[in-house]
């Protein structure tokens, strides 16, 4: 059994039982004939009696009925209850969600929940949140419907953020952690309520993020409506709580259309309801405990007089024996009798004395209480103020600036208006192609830099001679042509052509294809402009009105390449410098890592034939005697022919494989510091064994792109 010491050191355990006991009452508020409110799954157990758990299960599965009788219903509700009551309460709840809901709750029994196991008991909760709050998948197992749940809520909440801006999530973990995703998450649903810059910018700082993780999650609360599941800190950790995280966004996702149908009003109402109700149970409990309070004075009270009668009794008994015994001392009887009746007395008047004080300090007490009440009230009344005034102040500034904008953004924003309905109206499209397009002036391939510069002036194609022709829509007319470094290609106004990245700049990216004879092209623009090499500039590229001429025919190739990366047996990248030497000792992946694979024209021997080319454009060769790798050929022949060899099942896009030269021999990897690289072995083993990645290029058939007349 896990330890409680757990929660007090905090981490994961410690989030993950604070958000599931606050799911569960978010849960439980919805019962309308049980208020029951959990204090926690383990510490407190409120699990233990099997109560609570099948008020949950008859509020989460409606019209389930869990307990036979009303009977039954009280004899489980009391807290002093036998350890068998508790545990065939228990064993039956979790038999109906396995044979009722199919939940399939492995190594789960009633004895864990019943004896407070911390780990299984938060595994049991996540179950009921995975099929009841997030999504049911269908799927077999936990981990596949995990899978799935974690997809669906990736894909809705990048689909909200980044028309923002925001870069998108890709997992519940450390992409929440600086509150910005959240903090857009609010923008989409209620606009103007987080102010983003500002949000961008302190995420830059550990104490900012935390600063975004509360401002997100108060406005989530308090302006929407949500129920606080995690706290702030829980959010800005440097790895947050996953199941933690899915539980808080499937509850905005839950809610969201909700908050959108009401106005800014509505929503401070249903804040301000829900603070009334939370005061109006802490009142609540205030006067259950202070009538506890009294009941138990009350009993104090009547124990007392009990005890005094009991005593006075005894009394009166030894005073009547000592009457009959002492008839012959009648005087000292007297005296003596005098004597207990001034000590009774004065015991009386000090228990009197002694009540009067009692009360006296229980009217302070509740003085102090009252005062105490009603400073709260107006420290709450001046903070409601001071924040509405805060964002008045913010929605003023915010007004002014969007008007100063204005003016400067009036042009931009009507272009980027009609290219946005433009291309919502337009089917995504399916194919993307990769060519090389050759100037017929210059003799030389159009290159997209990598500092963003589009030249002509190589005369071989190489990666950065590929560029990836994107059709905008069905017809394949209208296209986008992107660099190898994943920039799409500008014609600027002032005749320039030049490279950004995707989403910024004006719409200035759209290019038409007009076919001419002897497989060349003419690349216009919508606005008349052609793509020139012009010598004159050096090679540069440009963009200018149809004046005809051989600068601007293009010749054009298609092609179909995968770009991979190959991972030794060592956990090594195979490299390739620009001088052609392969050896494999790089722990990462980068330009000089990453090869592309073009198919070889043969079919001899299994698998499929390649010729390997590195990222300086050399091709990979293999010398038949010596086993000598290299990668110093402009043009691919049979030493340059290698088969690619799979030697287990596909996972993604990694694959287990042997690549055999022409020769019949496997590249294989030294165990060295150099990680040097031969081909002199006949069976391929594990040193011979490569991780290969592809890398997601593109997609469709290369060269089948459709040309305007």
């Amino acid at each position: 059994m896990a330890s409680h010491k757990e929660l007090e050191q905090g981490g994961w355990v410690a989030t993950q039982h604070r958000t599931f006991t606050r799911w569960c009452n978010m849960v439980l508020a919805k019962n309308k004939n049980e208020k029951i409110e959990m204090k926690g799954l383990v510490q407190p157990n409120d699990f233990a009696s099997g109560y609570v758990l099948m008020v949950l299960l008859e509020t989460l599965v409606p019209g389930s009925k869990q307990f036979k009788s009303d009977h039954e219903r009280k004899q489980i509700e009391n807290p002093n209850s036998t350890r068998f009551v508790k545990l065939d309460a228990t064993s039956r709840a979790l038999n109906f969600l396995k044979d009722h809901e199919r939940l399939n709750l492995v190594n789960i029994g009633p004895t864990d929940l019943v004896d407070s196991n911390l780990k299984i008991t938060l595994g049991f909760v996540w179950q009921l949140i995975l099929k009841y709050q997030i999504a049911d998948s269908g799927a077999a197992d936990a981990e596949a419907a995990k899978a799935a749940a974690k997809k669906n809520l990736l894909a809705w909440v990048n689909n909200l953020i980044t028309p923002l801006n925001v870069d998108p999530v890709n997992n519940f973990g450390r992409d929440w952690s600086s509150g910005l995703a959240l903090s857009a998450l609010n923008e989409s649903t209620y606009p103007e309520l987080q102010d983003l810059d500002k949000c961008k910018v302190r995420a830059a700082s550990a104490a900012g993020r935390l600063e975004n993780a509360r401002e997100a999650l108060h406005n989530a609360v308090e302006k929407m409506g949500l129920p606080r599941l995690i706290e702030p800190e829980d959010m800005a950790a440097a790895d947050p709580d996953e199941l933690s995280m899915m539980t808080l966004i499937s509850v905005y996702k839950e809610n969201r259309d909700r908050i959108q149908g009401m106005r800014s009003n509505d929503l401070e109402a249903e804040a301000a309801r829900r603070r009334a109700a939370e005061e109006a149970a802490a009142r609540k409990r205030a006067e259950e405990e202070e009538a506890r309070r009294r009941a138990e004075e009350e009993e104090a009270r009547r124990r007392a007089e009990e005890e005094a009668a009991r005593r006075r009794a005894e009394e009166e008994a030894a005073r009547k024996r000592a009457e009959e015994e002492a008839r012959r001392r009648a005087e000292e009887e007297a005296a003596r009798k005098r004597a207990e009746e001034e000590a009774r007395r004065r015991a009386e008047e000090e228990a009197a004395r002694r009540r009067a004080e009692e009360e006296a300090r229980r009217r302070a007490e509740e003085e102090a209480r009252r005062r105490a009440e009603e400073e709260a009230a107006r420290l709450a009344a001046e903070e409601a103020a001071r924040l509405a005034a805060e964002e008045e102040e913010a929605r003023r500034r915010a007004e002014e600036e969007a008007r100063r904008r204005a003016a400067e953004e009036e042009a931009a924003r009507r272009y980027a208006e009609e290219e946005a309905r433009r291309r919502q109206q337009a089917q995504p499209p399916k194919r993307q192609y990769i060519m090389s397009f050759l100037s017929d002036a210059l003799k030389c391939y159009i290159t997209g830099h990598e500092n963003g510069t589009v030249v002509c002036n190589a005369t071989v194609a190489k990666q950065w001679e590929y560029i990836i022709v994107e059709p905008l829509d069905h017809t394949g007319v209208p296209v986008r042509l992107r660099s190898w470094h994943g920039k799409y290609i500008h014609h600027n106004f002032d005749g320039t052509v030049s490279q950004l990245p995707p989403g910024e700049g004006p719409a200035t990216d759209i290019w038409f294809l007009t076919r001419e004879p002897n497989q060349t092209c003419i690349i216009r623009t919508n606005d008349g402009g052609v793509l020139n090499a012009d010598a004159g500039w050096g090679g540069s590229v440009i963009c200018r009105q149809d004046t005809g001429g051989v600068n601007q025919n293009i010749s054009f190739r298609g092609t179909k390449i995968k770009a991979v990366n190959l991972r030794s047996y060592f956990g090594k990248f195979l490299s390739i410098d620009k001088k052609g030497h392969v050896l494999s000792g790089e722990s990462s992946a980068g330009d000089n890592e990453t090869v592309t694979l073009e198919r070889a024209p043969t079919a001899n021997g299994p698998g499929k034939a390649y010729y390997i080319k590195s990222y300086h454009g050399h091709y990979l060769s293999a010398e038949p005697k010596k086993g000598v790798v290299e990668a110093k050929a402009n043009q691919p022949g049979n030493y340059e022919m290698f088969w690619i060899e799979r030697k287990g099942e596909k996972r993604g896009n990694e694959s287990e494989v042997l690549i055999r030269s022409y020769h019949g021999k496997y590249i294989g990897v030294e165990k060295d510091k150099k990680g040097t690289t031969d081909a002199n072995r006949k069976v391929g083993s594990d040193w011979e064994t490569f991780n290969m990645f592809q890398k997601d290029l593109t997609r469709g058939r290369a060269g089948d792109v459709r040309f305007i007349a």
